[in-house]
């Protein structure tokens, strides 16, 4: 799935590193929410660290773009039931985060 800039900012702020884009904060209404595999024809890759902290999500699709999901990214969002990592296989946890294994 790809969104527009515009249509993104509604509901993330987002970090445009090397022609990748990180979210770093969910500003949404809440609910299930789908992390776009593009924003402006560039990878989302990363989800910051305390991005969703707190949020009244109720689930989240992360597409098989993302390849670091940071620490306590998810914390404390209480309204979380599930998550669907879209196509992603090999996730390594560290104390730090989550991160893909592209070692196959």
């Amino acid at each position: 799935m790809e969104i527009t800039l515009e249509q993104a900012e509604k509901e993330f702020v987002l970090n445009r590193k090397h022609g990748k884009i990180h979210i770093k904060k969910y500003i949404g209404g809440g609910g299930n929410v789908v992390v776009p595999e593009f924003i402006d024809g560039m990878p989302v890759t990363k989800i910051e660290k305390m991005a969703f902290f707190g949020s009244d999500i109720i689930g989240a699709v992360i597409p098989h773009t993302v390849r670091y999901i940071g620490e306590s990214a998810f914390c404390l969002c209480k309204e979380l039931k599930k998550g669907y990592l879209d196509g992603i296989t090999g996730v390594y946890i560290t104390p730090k985060g989550y991160y893909v294994d592209d070692s196959d």
